[in-house]
């Protein structure tokens, strides 16, 4: 039985330390932002104590970046915004009928090439709802059409 938990305890450290490996490229991303939590969450606790103890709030004024709470024994407390994030990626599909990201060219086409007109053949029978979604490389969107209108 012993040796049974000992290997469970083993197998289960091994597969727990190559985890931990594989995380290790977000390793500072996840303490910055533990910090900064931590952080966040130390200036509530205090808020929140002050105001157990009897103190009022008395004043909030803006600062650079934020606010600033004053409580009635005179302790200032300063709030501020967080920083902006990366703009997220843009996507659109060329001319040549391929996604690009960023302006980048991929590898992924975008636009099919058309099947043969109401065959059952290879291209499959044609639609029953008339409805269906074309590329538009000018929004980088779907447009839909239904009985060949937008």
């Amino acid at each position: 039985m012993k040796k049974k938990f000992y290997g469970a305890l083993l197998l289960g450290s091994v597969l727990l330390a190559g985890g931990m490996v594989s995380c290790s490229d977000y390793d500072d991303d996840i303490n910055s932002l533990t910090q900064r939590v931590d952080a966040i969450e130390k200036s509530v606790a205090d808020l929140k104590a002050a105001i157990e103890n009897g103190k009022t709030i008395k004043s909030v004024t803006s600062i650079e970046n934020g606010f600033e709470i004053e409580f009635s024994d005179g302790q200032k407390y300063a709030i501020k915004n967080g920083e902006n994030g990366a703009n997220g990626d843009t996507w659109t599909i060329g001319s040549d009928g391929y996604w690009y990201k960023n302006g980048n060219k991929t590898e992924w086409k975008a636009v099919g090439t058309d099947g043969a007109e109401g065959s059952e053949g290879p291209a499959g029978p044609a639609g029953e709802n008339g409805q269906y979604y074309v590329p538009n490389a000018e929004t980088g969107c779907f447009d839909i059409y239904k009985d060949g209108k937008k």
